[in-house]
């Protein structure tokens, strides 16, 4: 996709010389993401053409899976460094369902040479946001010659002293004039200093606008959108803060939920990021298909929970979402730019995220569902550098991925349902706590969520090598237990219980495969 060097393109009040790597605006360098830069060469080698986006993705990511929406982040950041208008674009349009054109005149020139003083070969090493080159002995260098000097006129050794007078009030009169200007351009800086605004605490949702307010409850600021919208239903986290960009300040995530047609549901989840000003930085939308045993599930894609990392390897945002009507759910993480990658996909719904730093690495941790396994509670255990990985299936089943590859997570772990949780029919036993604390990992089931009670919990512990130590239910568990077999709804006490004695839990890993956890069940909790 490179330019020829020999070549600049100028639009507008912009100049972009690719032998430069850089885009200027009437002198001054427009800072842009090289994915940013390189999607805006393709356009101005192609002015007036529709640029389909899968070609777009092509070239811009060879040999590499990227989703749509990294091409509307860097399209947006385009926009929003040239200046583009959100009603009509004067450079970018999209053109919808195909791709993106640029529509302003580009005028196409040849590039200024540059010309190195120098009088003997050297070597010259220039740093681009894409392109390296570097001009060695063995390449032609252009030599300047020398510069012309004009003679400077001759000074008298001494003036005399009226002149010398007059000189030094011209002097001071200029130094005063200068001080007198300085002096009025900072006035109006310390008389009307800008407003200064509390952390943000909340958010409300009202017609197209988000609104942020401070710990006083006092408005910071406002984002206008093109489309209604309202707070997300599904998710465990809809506002999060988090210095992404590591620069000391803390950037908001939101989810924002856009309104469909009249009874449509779901919303259209997005995940949004604003600055601590209120600048729209990037925002995401999943916009791809999943398919499981020859069948295709598209969105809309519903949030399910959202979790940051700020270390400085892996700063970004994780987002678990799910089918808005079936069970296949998946994780992506979003770095501080806004490009978003696919790390996870997982036969049943993700219900809530974690992280956990220990001697083995840092890892992301996904409570999920599987529903190829009578939807138990499954945890998933993944590094945060691994690329991807997939819940370990059946294949040739319906809850095998078609389009994944075969790598699976570090650690996976089925929490099968309790004998309460068939009992009263319950279907499902959701994950709803991850908590690492005190060298160890809590992880609860909730084993009657239809319910609307929150303690008949499951209780399982892990180690920090993610080894399974104890398994267990809340006192309330059994109370409940109890009740049943007062009531004849079940043959046996709690303390007869075979789930006090034995662990049905199983574990996945890559070198063994499935096995049943040796843990002995370890009564209440």
């Amino acid at each position: 996709m490179n330019a020829p060097e020999t070549r600049v393109y100028e639009f507008g009040p912009f100049r972009l010389n690719p032998a430069e790597g850089v885009l200027l605006r009437e002198g001054r360098e427009i800072p842009l993401t090289p994915k940013a830069y390189e999607i805006l060469l393709c356009l101005l080698q192609h002015p007036g053409h529709i640029l389909d986006k899968e070609a777009l993705m092509q070239a811009v990511w060879p040999d590499t899976f990227v989703e749509e929406g990294n091409l509307k982040v860097n399209i947006s950041a385009l926009r929003k460094a040239l200046g583009d208008t959100v009603e009509g674009g004067t450079f970018i349009d999209t053109i919808p369902r195909r791709g993106y054109r640029f529509v302003a005149p580009v005028r196409e020139m040849d590039a200024v040479p540059s010309r190195l003083s120098a009088a003997e070969p050297v070597q010259v090493t220039l740093e681009r946001r894409k392109f390296e080159r570097r001009v060695t002995e063995e390449e032609e260098i252009v030599e300047a010659p020398e510069p012309a000097v004009a003679a400077a006129p001759a000074v008298p050794a001494a003036l005399p002293p009226a002149r010398r007078a007059g000189l030094w009030w011209a002097v001071a009169g200029i130094a005063v004039i200068a001080l007198a200007l300085l002096m009025f351009l900072a006035i109006p800086a310390i008389r009307s200093p800008k407003p200064s605004r509390g952390a943000v605490v909340r958010v409300t949702y009202t017609g197209g606008r988000l609104q942020a307010f401070d710990e006083q409850d006092q408005l910071a600021w406002s984002h206008q959108f093109e489309e209604p919208i309202e707070a997300p239903r599904t998710t465990n986290h809809n506002l999060l803060f988090a210095d992404l960009a590591g620069d000391g300040n803390r950037e908001m995530i939101v989810v924002v939920a856009f309104q469909q047609a009249a009874g449509v549901y779901p919303p259209v989840n997005t995940i949004a990021s604003f600055s601590p000003r209120g600048e729209l930085l990037w925002s995401y939308q999943p916009q791809m298909s999943l398919s499981f045993g020859g069948r295709e599930y598209k969105g809309p894609w519903v949030v399910r929970d959202v979790l940051t990392s700020t270390d400085p390897q892996h700063r970004g945002v994780w987002v678990a979402y799910s089918h808005h009507t079936w069970w296949p759910s998946f994780l992506v993480h979003i770095n501080a730019q806004g490009l978003a990658e696919r790390r996870f996909v997982n036969s049943g719904h993700i219900t809530t995220l974690a992280s956990v730093t220990n001697s083995l690495g840092s890892f992301i941790l996904a409570g999920a569902l599987n529903n190829e396994y009578d939807g138990a509670a499954a945890l998933a255990i993944l590094r945060d550098d691994q690329p991807f990985a997939a819940s370990p299936q059946s294949p040739a089943t319906q809850f095998w991925c078609d389009q994944c590859s075969e790598d699976r997570p570090f650690r996976y772990y089925l929490f099968p349902r309790s004998e309460l949780n068939r009992l009263e029919v319950q279907g499902y036993n959701p994950i709803d706590s991850i908590n690492p604390a005190g060298g160890q990992i809590l992880v609860m089931t909730n084993e009657l969520p239809k319910s609307g009670a929150v303690g008949y919990r499951g209780v399982y512990a892990l180690n920090s090598h993610f080894d399974l130590t104890e398994a267990s239910f809340t006192d309330s568990y059994w109370a409940r237990h109890d009740q049943l077999h007062k009531e004849g709804r079940l043959d046996h006490s709690a303390v007869d219980c075979p789930e006090h004695k034995h662990s049905a839990v199983r574990v996945w890993d890559p070198e063994k495969g499935w096995r049943e956890s040796d843990i002995v069940a370890s009564g209440s909790k």
